[in-house]
This record gives structure tokens, C-alpha cells and sequence, in this order.
């Protein structure tokens, strides 16, 4: 067996998780984007702390923001009625993102802990809204 054979095999398992409880998308982008605004946010506090609470989100918003999305994608597709399905794919995992933003900036390190977690707090559910309805629409093939 070559060795491309080999590591392909091995990353299975890997890319078997991610393909079902993370959307790598949405992970990549989310992450960039959050510990960018978080590293703004918190610039005044020096370069070295603005960096600590950017990374925190950033690995923050690529785990669990892409399983926070695919759960979204999920709930809004296995229920019925749709607008139970969609209120259930904004409020659960939105309820997940803001607590564990605000636990995660809680923690040491973050200069502004609250300021910190205001943009998942106001962009979440809105997001959330959109990506579900969005996702159940593709999922039944609606077109409008």
C-alpha cells in the first residue's frame, strides 16, 4: 500500500466526523471572521492580549460554530412543521453559541469578556434564522 493510500485511509475517520457534525465551511469563515472582530474589540488592550482573545474565538468559532451550524442545518430539516423548525434551528443551538461564547471569554484571559461575546450574541440568531431556512429550502428543493 503507497503511502498516499495510507494517509488517505488514516484521515477517513477524520473527514467522516467533520462531513457530519461540522460545517467546515462555515467553521473556516466564521472563525476568521470572529477572531478578527474579537482581536478589534479588544486592540487596546495591547497586541498580546487582542491575539489571545482572537484565537480563543477563533478556535471557538471553528468547533463549535460549525457544529452549531450543522446542528441548525439539521434541526431545520428533520422537523416538521417548518416554522417549528426553524424557531427550534434559531433558539437551541443560538442558546449553545452565545453561553458558551460568554463561558469561553469568561475565562482568563479576555480583556473585554461581555464586549467580547456581543458580536455572537447579536449575530447568531439572525445568522442561525437565515442558514436554516436557507438549508430546508435546498433540502426540499424549493427554489423560492
Amino acid at each position: 500500500m503507497s503511502i498516499s493510500a495510507t494517509a488517505a485511509r488514516a484521515s477517513a475517520p477524520v473527514r467522516t466526523f467533520f462531513d457530519r457534525y461540522i460545517d467546515l465551511r462555515m467553521a473556516i469563515a466564521g472563525a476568521f471572521v470572529m477572531g478578527t472582530v474579537v482581536w478589534w474589540i479588544n486592540r487596546d488592550h495591547g497586541p498580546m492580549m487582542a491575539s489571545l482573545a482572537a484565537l480563543k474565538q477563533g478556535a471557538y468559532t471553528f468547533f463549535f460554530g460549525g457544529f452549531v451550524t450543522k446542528t441548525c442545518e439539521r434541526l431545520a430539516v428533520e422537523i416538521d412543521p417548518a416554522a417549528l423548525a426553524l424557531t427550534l434551528a434559531t433558539l437551541l443551538p443560538g442558546g449553545f453559541a452565545i453561553g458558551a461564547t460568554l463561558l469561553v471569554h469568561h475565562m482568563r484571559g479576555t480583556p473585554e469578556p461581555f464586549a467580547s461575546a456581543v458580536p455572537t450574541i447579536l449575530m447568531a440568531p439572525p445568522s442561525l434564522l437565515i442558514l436554516g431556512w436557507l438549508h430546508r429550502r435546498r433540502s426540499r428543493g424549493l427554489r423560492r
